[in-house]
């Protein structure tokens, strides 16, 4: 019987000691973004682990004076939704660079801004699939807003109901692939683009959308996707790949300089839901196809 109440004790310490284990080792394992912000935040950075899911509630800002608010960079699966805002000073209001599969689910009251500096969301060298849904508004007044300006493998899906903008102010011009309201040139993933609400950029001749035929891309437009001066709305690069651009014209869609081609392949889908004369200019269209 003593042997028996032993053993007994025995695996009841034990019970609490791996239930203790099991709950330390899930809260060591949590990083900054594992929350929920529901109170201003002056002057912060927050740091995450795999896997966090960090929100910002309505009507609350979360706001760095200075590079990066949300540190993702390096980490798996964090998911940010934002219902208020967030915004930075300076690079990469939100970096997920190196990252995998990172999802932003911006909703119709939030807005995720820079004010300065580079990338509102840099989504440079990740891998996996990165998903961003825009409900509200994700601006940047400096470089690009949605960017990969780099070697990438991920596949990339923006899905934008609300307004994407990049200003372009007194911005150096050397990066092309950065200034741009959203760019995903050199990924080597999928990239698909779905609009129904504005992409748009407002200074230093800058396009809308900058993609390249590295990567099959497919933007579906019901919006209105417009570029600023000389730039067009889309431009594809031609890096001397073989991949094909899908633009798909839906009811709905406005254009304001048009769609640049860059001689890729390539191939316009006039949807069946127009009810109206489509007015667009295509530039450089040697290799396009017209479906109708």
């Amino acid at each position: 019987m003593k042997k028996l109440n032993l053993s007994t004790a025995l695996l009841a310490k034990l019970t609490v000691l791996v239930f203790c284990l099991f709950f330390y080792n899930g809260s060591a394992w949590a990083g900054d973004c594992d929350t929920t912000i529901a109170e201003d935040v002056a002057n912060s950075q927050l740091v995450c682990a795999d896997n966090d899911e960090l929100i910002v509630s309505e009507n609350i800002t979360y706001n760095r004076n200075g590079k990066t608010a949300i540190s993702a960079g390096s980490r798996d699966n964090v998911t940010v939704t934002n219902h208020g805002t967030i915004s930075s000073t300076s690079h990469f209001t939100l970096n997920f660079r190196s990252g995998t599969s990172p999802t932003v689910d911006n909703k119709s009251t939030g807005t995720i801004s820079s004010s300065a500096g580079r990338c509102t969301i840099e989504i440079k060298s990740t891998d996996g699939t990165v998903n961003i849904t825009n409900a509200g508004t994700i601006e940047s007044s400096t470089h690009g807003t949605i960017v990969n300006w780099g070697v990438n493998s991920a596949a990339i899906n923006v899905t934008n109901t609300g307004t994407i903008t990049m200003s372009g102010a007194n911005v150096n011009q050397s990066r092309v692939d950065a200034l741009c309201a959203i760019c995903t040139t050199g990924s080597s993933g999928a990239v698909t683009i779905i609009n129904s609400g504005t992409v748009q950029t407002s200074g230093n001749n800058n396009p809308a959308i900058y993609s390249d035929d590295l990567t099959g891309t497919t933007i579906t437009n019901s919006g209105t996707i417009s570029g600023h001066g000389s730039a067009k709305d889309i431009k594809i690069w031609n890096g001397a790949g073989t991949s094909t651009t899908t633009i798909n014209i839906n009811r709905g869609a406005t254009w304001n300089k048009g769609i640049d081609l860059g001689e890729t392949n390539s191939k316009i889908v006039l949807g069946s839901d127009n009810n109206r004369d489509v007015t667009v200019t295509i530039y450089n269209h040697d290799n396009l196809i017209l479906m109708f």
